[in-house]
């Protein structure tokens, strides 16, 4: 099994019914010209014809998954039908030009950077081994470089290591900055969760409290992330955080990522973070059923009366 990003799922014992298939290829060098050329690198070819039942969430609602599935799920499920390259729609930033600073050159880090940078940001990726990282076709500099750069830092790194690197910048470094946390700890199998009774993203607010932070897209894959509209129908991407301006501010950002405010869905403080992470586990059965990571849920209510 890999990660979020990863297209290797075991196999069930079980024949299952035929569901979407993805195949990706990633370049080894990724390019500089921005989304166009990535999405035309990274790309998820898909093919669906199973169908799952809707499933009620409490009295409000229920969740759908953009995608196919198999009725084992117990998710109502929509095909996405796409073919060929998942392609961002053309944005004009929501907010004025901002210097972003992403902690992190993985796959996340890197997709983030070239979606908000084709929205006019000015984007820094920050590595403890800047030089070894300098074949990536974005800018790499230090940790502490890359956080003096930001006004707004996004924690890209895998949640297991991401206090002690954060701890690495030092809390004055960090201290009036916005950070969003995307990461999410998860043990090498992907079958336990590192916060299992807390959140990374509360743990980070604990131990910086000058810093406001904001957790979001933790529940989706770096696909999704930055072409959400390459899913069959709207989905939904979630905010928690104790700052309302931060949560502001991230919103617009998210927006440049192609998500309307109509998707975004602020469920409360941070403590609310813990509920993101701890899909994760979810996550992971989804995309085996599916046998493809590129899929999201949608929040639907019930009409208005």
């Amino acid at each position: 099994m890999t990660g979020y990003d990863g297209s290797s799922l075991p196999r069930a014992g079980s024949p299952r019914p035929a569901v979407r298939t993805t195949r990706t290829r990633r370049p080894a060098r990724w390019a500089t010209a921005g989304l166009q050329e990535l999405s035309s690198n990274w790309h998820a070819c898909i093919r669906s014809d199973a169908r799952g039942t809707a499933a009620q969430v409490g009295a409000g609602g229920c969740v759908v998954v953009s995608g196919a599935a198999t009725t084992e799920l117990g998710l109502w499920c929509r095909s996405t039908r796409t073919r060929g390259p998942i392609r961002r729609a053309p944005t004009t930033a929501s907010v004025p030009t901002m210097r972003l600073g992403l902690l992190g050159t993985g796959n996340v880090a890197r997709a983030l950077a070239h979606g908000w940078s084709a929205a006019g940001h000015d984007v820094l990726l920050g590595s403890r081994q800047p030089k070894e990282r300098a074949d990536l076709g974005l800018p790499v500099a230090s940790l502490n470089e890359t956080a003096a750069h930001a006004e707004v830092l996004v924690n890209a790194t895998p949640g297991t290591v991401s206090m002690e690197l954060l701890h690495s910048i030092g809390a004055p470094a960090l201290a009036g900055t916005l950070l969003i946390d995307v990461g999410v700890g998860l043990s090498d199998d992907f079958t336990e969760l590192s916060h299992p009774n807390s959140s990374l993203g509360e743990q980070i607010q604990e131990a910086f409290p000058r810093t406001p932070v904001v957790k979001t897209l933790c529940t989706m894959d770096s696909t999704v992330m930055i072409a959400p509209h390459g899913l069959d129908g709207p989905s939904t991407v979630f905010l928690s955080g104790n700052d309302a301006e931060a949560k502001r501010t991230t919103g617009r950002l998210l927006t440049d990522l192609g998500w309307p405010p109509s998707s975004q869905l602020d469920i409360g403080g941070i403590t609310t973070a813990r509920g993101q992470e701890h899909f994760a586990l979810l996550f992971m059965g989804i995309a085996n059923g599916l046998g493809s990571h590129t899929f999201n849920i949608n929040v639907v209510t019930r009409p208005s009366a």
